[in-house]
Formats: structure tokens, sequence, C-alpha cells
């Protein structure tokens, strides 16, 4: 071997190796790029949901402040005339309901007792104080009271008023929409984002009317809620406790057999702003 050959083959050889670390430095930068747009795009769509919730709220007390101002609503409340309530208020309320979707409204006698439920006339009289904290709130304060909250009809995004009568306190009225499969559909055919909500099994235990408003159960720690995809990705527990806990949101990314994705889990809080869910909201990485 000449002299030149010995003098080239250790400049080939570091040359090799910048190039390696160089298509190795490269492919990290570009990955983290690509982890660093997933993340900016998850967040997005997370804060789009907040905003969607948000927005409800705001139409649920509007709408019930809308109705509890009705002073002929209002006397009648007050001689507890249910059938009055009926023939002042069912054709509007069934008549938004298919305008705009509106499932819940009922009124309450304090502390919690159902008075008149007009999307389902036949149920009244029962007691809610176990698990409807926003009607207590309402009727202790005298104040509005908005957020999610789970009820005998599954989760509602709720608007609870104070009624009054000539100066007095007579009772609560609620709006409540929908936070449902609805919703979500809706959410991932505008943002091609897949979710899950997640609920801690003691949030899944209240008792409900039908059968159907039952939560599947994944592990000794969680219940399915609601999702799009027909099998939710396989999120560690350890991840959801985090969110749970700290109430911020985290990522995370799984591949499984039908490809790779990226998600963000983040935090679904109630009235009193505490996390009573997850969402775990997902993008194909392969996309």
């Amino acid at each position: 071997m000449n002299i030149r050959i010995k003098l080239l083959v250790p400049v080939l050889a570091l040359v090799g190796s910048a190039i390696a670390l160089l298509t190795t430095m490269s492919i990290l930068s570009a990955n983290r790029t690509l982890v660093s747009h997933e993340n900016e795009r998850l967040e997005t769509i997370g804060a789009i949901f907040d905003k969607q919730i948000e927005e409800q709220e705001q139409i649920a007390v509007l709408l019930a402040t809308a109705y509890a101002g009705m002073p002929a609503v209002q006397e009648a409340f007050a001689q507890q005339d249910r059938e009055a309530l009926i023939a002042l208020l069912h054709d509007s309320y069934l008549a938004a309901d298919a305008a705009m979707g509106v499932p819940q409204a009922q009124f309450h006698l304090a502390p919690a007792t159902s008075f008149l439920r007009l999307h389902s006339l036949e149920k009244f009289g029962d007691d809610l104080s176990s698990f409807r904290q926003t009607v207590i709130v309402a009727n202790e304060t005298g104040q509005n009271v908005t957020g999610l909250e789970k009820g005998k009809g599954g989760f509602g995004i709720r608007g609870v008023v104070p009624v009054r009568y000539q100066g007095e306190a007579v009772g609560t009225f609620e709006i409540g929409m929908n936070f449902d499969q609805q919703l979500l559909d809706l959410l991932t055919t505008n943002f091609e984002a897949d979710f899950s909500i997640f609920l801690q099994q003691e949030e899944s235990k209240v008792e409900t009317f039908t059968e159907e408003d039952s939560n599947e159960l994944i592990n000794e720690k969680y219940a399915l809620y609601l999702s799009t995809l027909e099998e939710p990705l396989d999120v560690d527990d350890a991840l959801r406790d985090e969110v749970y806990a700290s109430g911020e949101p985290t990522y995370t990314r799984i591949a499984r057999a039908d490809g790779n994705f990226a998600a963000i889990i983040v935090p679904i809080r109630d009235y009193a702003d505490d996390v009573i869910a997850v969402a775990e909201i997902s993008l194909p990485r392969d996309a």
C-alpha cells in the first residue's frame, strides 16, 4: 500500500463517521420537528375541545336564565303547579331541542329534588342531592352555576339558575346541553382526530335511568365513557393518573398493528374546576 492510500484511509473513515453523525443528527432533528408539530396540533385541538364545552355552558345558562326570568313561569313554580309549567314551556322546549339539541330541562326544589323534567314528564320527585352538586350550590347561593356534571341521564353541560318569585327563592331551573358521542363525532370530522373519554371508576357509578348509560370498565381504575375509536388506544394508566393529579395535559406516542399514533391526554373539569375525566385526543403519525 503506497503512502497516499495510507493517508487516505483515515481521512475517508473520518468523512464516513462525519456523514453518519450528520445523518443521525438530521434524523433526530426531523423527528424533534415532527414531534413538536404534532404536539402543537394536538394542543390546538385540545383547546378547541375545551372551548366547545365552554360555549355550550354559555348557551345552557343563557337559555335557563331566559326561561327562569318569565313571570308566568316564576308564579307557576312558586305555586308548585306542574301542569301550568308544562302548558307554558313544554312546546317551546321541544322546539328548542329539535332546533339545537337541548336534551335536558329541569326544575328543582331545594336542596335538590326534581320537580319537573321537561324532557321526561313522567319522572319527578326523586332526590338528586347525593350527586347533583350544581343544583345544591345554586339553591344555597342564589347564583348561576355552570359546568359539566353527571346526572341520571348521563353527563351534561349544565346551566343551573335560581328562580325567584316576589323576591323569594322558589327553587332552580337548569338546561343541560349534550356531552355525548355526537359532539365527539363532530370534532373528529372537523379535525381528523379521534377522541376517547375515560372516567375513574368512582366517577362512573352514578345511578342512571337506563342500562345503556353504564360505562365500560377497561381495568380496575378506569371506565371508558365515550370514544370515536372502535378500539381506544392503550394509554398507560400512569399518564391518566398524572393528568388527574396535576390538572395539566401530557403527551404520548403509541404504536400498534393498525398504525402509529400521537396523543395528548387532557383534563376535563366540572363546574367546580375539579378534574372529573380525561380526554385522549389522537392523530395518526403515518398521515
